[in-house]
């Protein structure tokens, strides 16, 4: 009987329900960045948003038909996105490029530690939410858009201070590198 579910199918539809609002969250602001964004890297900044926005609105898709497939009708309406939205509103007018790209990835962050912390994320939609995955999206996209300049990496590091080691693991693309308070640049080997 449809009407009624497990309790796992329960709470798999409001996880659901909740990264797709984050998601439709997410899409408004780099819509509305993509509209303020002025600089000298206007262009190249404008495309990447339209393509992000694009990715999210498609993962948001993808996430409300998984929702519907057991069981749950969501909301994606701009009450209900407003209504949970955890991001302060971005002011209107003029953005300077680099603060919209500064923004934009606090935004990301935000967004990719919610969903991350959702207990569905590794049964329901691993494919779509790994680290690693996005990091290949966003950065397929720059590919695509042909900004070889720009890169999205993403590196973990575990402190152990009783045993003074540092574990780093990467995504799989460039190693990370330090800046040293001289200037000097290096690359971390792992």
């Amino acid at each position: 009987d449809g009407h009624h579910r497990s309790a796992s199918a329960w709470r798999a539809g409001r996880e659901l329900q909740a990264t797709l609002l984050d998601l439709i969250d997410l899409a408004l602001t780099g819509k509305q960045l993509h509209w303020s964004v002025v600089g000298p890297h206007f262009r190249s900044v404008h495309l990447q948003l339209d393509e992000l926005v694009g990715q999210w609105q498609v993962l948001a898709d993808t996430v409300a038909e998984r929702a519907v497939a057991i069981g749950t009708f969501v909301d994606g309406q701009a009450g209900a996105v407003a209504a949970r939205s955890l991001a302060r509103p971005l002011e209107a007018g003029a953005i300077e490029d680099a603060a919209v790209v500064r923004e934009l990835a606090h935004r990301i962050a935000e967004v990719s530690e919610l969903v991350r912390g959702r207990t569905f994320r590794r049964r329901y939609l691993p494919e779509l939410s790994s680290p690693a995955n996005v990091l290949v999206s966003i950065n397929t996209i720059l590919h695509e858009r042909q900004l070889e300049e720009y890169f999205c990496t993403l590196c973990y590091a575990v402190f152990d201070f009783k045993r003074h080691t540092v574990t780093l693991a990467n995504s799989g693309v460039p190693y990370p590198v330090r800046k040293t308070p001289g200037g000097d640049w290096s690359r971390i080997e792992i």
